[in-house]
């Protein structure tokens, strides 16, 4: 949807630190991208391994130079705080769980979703207009600013960058959003039909509520 190969076949014969990635095949650069995601998912380990590869198999040269390297690496530190803070927010839901029906001294709660529901609406609409007033390209900057170590480089020209040039960077980054956004509001969607759903039937079978 993004016309990626367009752009690798404008931005890469113009690169000015790798050449002849334009000769790759479209599976080639699949292939590289998804070796791009494991890496980062384990510390960045082997970016400085990665090669890219004529048609015939031939190993044109390394796909990133130290700074993208570093900035990758950057990336994967990133990464793994987000899995922090992903494991922390799952003991909460589980802590919630637990005392929605966890029976101690036999008391069920009742949700109030419409409240959770409108708490959840208003920071998304709050947060989404704040991003176009501000607009997108300086929110996307200054984000870049506060979570990367000052001094690094993280800001690369396409002819400068495979990393930025394959990725179509930014653009392909709002295409994530938008599919990270999808599959939250499916999860948000399920998770509050199906906790109300058992939280019922608890306070059915108890003929007790707590409004919590």
């Amino acid at each position: 949807m993004l016309d990626v190969g367009a752009h690798i076949e404008k931005y890469a014969p113009q690169n000015r630190n790798k050449d002849n990635f334009q000769l790759t095949t479209e599976q080639e650069r699949f292939d590289l991208f998804a070796q791009v995601v494991d890496s980062i998912n384990n510390d960045g380990e082997g970016l400085a391994e990665i090669s890219y590869h004529d048609p015939s198999g031939k190993v044109i040269d390394t796909l990133y130079w130290h700074d993208e390297i570093g900035h990758l690496r950057d990336v994967a530190g990133l990464v793994t705080k987000f899995d922090y803070a992903a494991y922390f927010s799952l003991l909460v839901v589980g802590l919630y769980l637990l005392r929605i029906f966890a029976v101690i001294g036999e008391w069920p709660i009742k949700p109030k979703w419409a409240q959770a529901n409108l708490f959840a609406a208003g920071v998304l609409v709050v947060t989404a207009a704040a991003v176009f007033i501000i607009g997108p390209k300086a929110v996307f900057y200054w984000l870049h600013e506060v979570a990367f170590p000052s001094g690094a480089p993280w800001f690369f020209y396409y002819q400068d960058s495979l990393m930025s040039t394959a990725m179509k960077a930014p653009d392909l980054f709002g295409g994530i959003a938008a599919q990270w956004f999808g599959l939250t509001l499916l999860v948000y969607i399920v998770w509050i039909y199906s906790v109300g759903y058992l939280a019922k039937q608890k306070i059915k079978s108890s003929g007790k509520i707590i409004h919590n």
